[in-house]
């Protein structure tokens, strides 16, 4: 075992003391500078090891911006369909009430009516609810097309709602006045009044024979 006294000491050996030299403490004095040195660069490489180690583990949500949503501005981009400002015709929207078919009143008191709506026919038959479509040019020339009913079946009516849906397939002109609209056919024409606020007249029963004493 060596040890590296101060100077003018002895150098200790399992035999005896000899006096340390001074090329021996010179080297000793290096040895030790050399050992300090690889402390500090020890320190510093562990130093830098663990700065890089807590960059590479900063999350990455931290340094990039969250994804925007872009749905809104891409449909605001997107072209809108065109709206629709054509006002309606002064006989649309209205539900008009059969007033005569062909110069005759509607029998057993039937409701049949027509409303005419944005291309789309519509009404009663006096027994069926129809509807189907339609177009009107500036002339007032009327077309209408698939019209359809549905299936019930109504006894004395069914003869009078056939005529009255044949003359509006086979309509050909539309006109009106204030209260009442005329849809001309070539087998008779539908005259049809406004009648805002009046209901419908009811189908009258027969009154019961009174009981004779």
């Amino acid at each position: 075992l060596i040890l590296w006294p101060k100077e003018n000491e002895y150098l200790f050996c399992p035999t005896t003391y000899l006096p340390l030299q001074p090329e021996i403490q010179i080297f000793g004095k290096y040895l030790k500078n050399m050992n300090t040195m690889r402390i500090f660069f020890a320190l510093m490489l562990i130093a830098g090891l663990w700065a890089c180690n807590g960059a590479e583990k900063t999350p990455a949500e931290n340094t990039t911006t969250a994804p925007q949503d872009t749905t809104a501005a891409v449909e605001e981009a997107l072209p809108s369909e065109p709206l629709d400002t054509t006002p309606p015709a002064p006989y649309e929207n209205i539900e008009w009430k059969l007033s005569t078919m062909a110069g005759q009143k509607p029998f057993k008191d039937a409701v049949m009516t027509v409303q005419f709506k944005k291309g789309t026919i519509s009404g009663s038959g006096g027994c069926n609810q129809y509807n189907g479509t339609y177009t009107v040019d500036d002339n007032g020339a009327l077309s209408v097309s698939e019209l359809a009913s549905s299936k019930r079946m109504c006894d004395g009516l069914m003869g009078q709602e056939s005529n009255f849906f044949e003359k509006l397939r086979s309509a050909t002109t539309i006109k009106m006045n204030k209260i009442e609209l005329v849809i001309s056919s070539p087998t008779g024409n539908l005259v049809f009044l406004n009648q805002p606020g009046v209901p419908a007249k009811p189908a009258q029963k027969e009154a019961p024979a009174p009981e004779k004493k």
